[in-house]
């Protein structure tokens, strides 16, 4: 998209320049030269004109497809998360709970993101409505990355959680008292996970607003017909269905 572009002004700067020596200039040669000029680069303008918007429509279609898929996972994920939350406390184990799915929801929410080839994006008019779109989902996918890292390490704490607990278990079964500060590391450890988890909710559901916010700009662009509320109806149905 962006060579597309750069030939395009290119071309177009060419052929105005060509024009205006065919349109100013006397010398027979000399118009002639240009008047050939002019021929081939408006036949390249043409066809750098047609390959921009190819790949433009490209990229936007792209994002179409994975905007609602990332909106569907972001919810699932909220959704999941919200609903172990009062689970914690009580959990002897954290095995049963699914802190991997959540690191793996969260690793799919960047892979959507990266679906979208964002960076293949280059807009004519960077002011523009849809350089601006484009410009918010570049930002986005630091968040996605940000909540990928904060699910793994919560996941690696969790498993730590689990091993630390199985070995005061086994250590009792032997006869063993395990020591008060062993006791009191894992109580510290699960009230860390608890608060992790209820601010990665938190975080999740918020960030999934701001999708909503860039979405609705996306199709107020894309496609006025079937605006954004329409669209988000049948993405909830898909999430309730999923949940």
């Amino acid at each position: 998209m962006k060579i597309n572009k750069i030939t395009m002004i290119t071309c177009a700067i060419i052929t105005l320049f060509s024009g205006l020596a065919v349109f100013f200039c006397d010398n027979e040669l000399i118009q002639s030269i240009f008047d050939g000029l002019f021929t081939g680069f408006i036949a390249s303008l043409v066809i750098s004109i047609i390959g921009y918007f190819h790949e433009r429509n490209i990229i936007l279609e792209k994002t179409d497809s994975n905007i609602k898929s990332l909106y569907i996972n972001m919810m699932v994920l909220s959704k999941i998360i919200g609903n172990i939350l009062p689970q914690i406390h009580k959990a002897a184990s954290m095995e049963p709970l699914p802190f991997k799915n959540i690191s793996g929801l969260s690793e799919l929410s960047v892979g959507f993101s990266e679906k979208m080839d964002l960076g293949l994006f280059s807009p004519i008019w960077k002011r523009g409505k849809l350089a601006r779109i484009y410009s918010e989902l570049i930002e986005f996918q630091q968040v996605l990355y940000n909540i990928k890292n904060i699910s793994v390490n919560l996941q690696t704490q969790t498993m730590e959680f689990t091993i630390k607990s199985l070995e005061l278990q086994n250590a009792q079964m032997r006869g063993i008292q395990p020591s008060p500060t062993e006791f009191e590391y894992i109580a510290e450890l699960k009230n860390l996970i608890n608060i992790r988890t209820a601010k990665l909710h938190e975080y999740v559901t918020g960030q999934a607003l701001e999708l909503e916010k860039i979405a609705k700009s996306f199709y107020g662009y894309k496609n006025r017909k079937c605006p954004w509320e329409m669209i988000k109806a049948n993405l909830m149905v898909q999430v309730e269905d999923i949940v």
